[in-house]
């Protein structure tokens, strides 16, 4: 019999060859069809990278992370989702927009750009009033227009003025809100009824005559008047409620305000000084008994609406305080007088 040959060695290679192929081919078919494939998984961020690409919406790159939370262009994702926003609030130039921006990326990449635009946005919207532009100064004191906003104060201060035909006199007054009042205390001279402080011309130029409330009601210029207690009351909710207007309202540092002071931001442009009141006690001992009081330290306006037969409803605000107080004084006492504008 013959013998069976023996394999050769280069047969036994390529049998070992086929048989490594069939099992790799076996092992990539498997592999292909299973879940945690990762070449399967490239593939599919692949597709679905270029299918939020290709939206370019906020929301397609969101559903890409949220699907892909491991994948390569997370990164490249969350860039773009920024870009989309801060082009969004670029495009819109809106406060709301930009807010939008500034709570999701707070110190992104935009960061500085949404300063400088949100302070331009604001500078855009002011009214021309000496209020919104010192409110911007308050609220912005390092914003990209201080410099314009203190110049176009000034030139609102020069330009906003009136002449009393009566005695020639000159006046500022500003617009809060919806409203003009004098920047300055009434100084007209009546025939009884008014005082300077101490009685020294020089106080009347700087704060004001003081009035009785009779003489008060009839003591202002042509097109104004005294205003009433419901003025008063749209002046200080205008400038955030009575517990905060005071300071909005006074004029700032210790030039004529007594300290403290230390609050005062005059944002209003009404420039409230301190004129002190007068109180006429003559009635009590039958003597004349005149007597000044509190000049530095506090002003008292009277409106003109009665609280009873004797007295008036007032506003009065001090040194020491941040709020506006409506009082009743009798009528006979001196106060100062601030005309609004018809």
């Amino acid at each position: 019999m013959e013998q069976s040959k023996k394999p050769k060695e280069s047969d036994k290679r390529i049998v070992g060859i086929k048989l490594f192929g069939i099992i790799s081919l076996i092992f990539i078919i498997v592999l292909a069809f299973s879940e945690n494939n990762p070449i399967n998984d490239y593939f599919k961020e692949s597709k679905a990278w270029r299918n939020a690409s290709k939206i370019n919406t906020y929301d397609s790159y969101q559903i890409f992370i949220t699907n892909f939370n491991k994948g390569k262009k997370i990164p490249e994702a969350k860039k773009r989702q920024e870009e989309l926003v801060w082009l969004q609030a670029k495009q819109a130039r809106n406060i709301k927009s930009v807010d939008h921006y500034q709570y999701m990326y707070g110190n992104g990449k935009y960061a500085k750009e949404s300063i400088i635009l949100k302070d331009s946005i604001i500078w855009d919207s002011l009214s021309n009033t000496i209020y919104t532009i010192n409110n911007y100064l308050q609220n912005y004191p390092m914003g990209q227009f201080i410099n314009q906003a203190k110049l176009k104060i000034s030139e609102l201060r020069n330009k906003s003025t009136f002449k009393d035909s009566r005695d020639g006199k000159t006046y500022r007054y500003v617009k809060i809100g919806n409203q003009t009042w004098m920047a300055q205390n009434l100084d007209f001279v009546t025939d009884a009824g008014n005082w300077c402080y101490e009685n020294n011309v020089d106080n009347g130029g700087v704060y004001g005559r003081l009035y009785t409330w009779e003489v008060s009601t009839k003591a202002c210029p042509s097109g104004w008047h005294l205003p009433s207690d419901a003025e008063w009351s749209e002046l200080t909710s205008y400038l955030g409620g009575d517990h905060v207007a005071g300071d909005k309202l006074k004029e700032i540092d210790t030039t004529h305000w007594s300290s403290p002071n230390s609050k005062a931001t005059n944002e209003s442009g009404f420039e409230a000084l301190p004129g002190g009141f007068l109180v006429d006690r003559s009635a009590y001992n039958n003597q004349p008994n005149i007597q000044f009081q509190s000049i530095g330290k506090m002003s008292i306006w009277w409106s003109s609406n009665t609280y009873s037969g004797d007295y008036a409803y007032d506003r009065s605000i001090t040194n020491y305080l941040a709020n506006v107080r409506r009082t009743i004084d009798p009528k006979t006492v001196g106060l100062s007088v601030r005309c609004v504008k018809d």
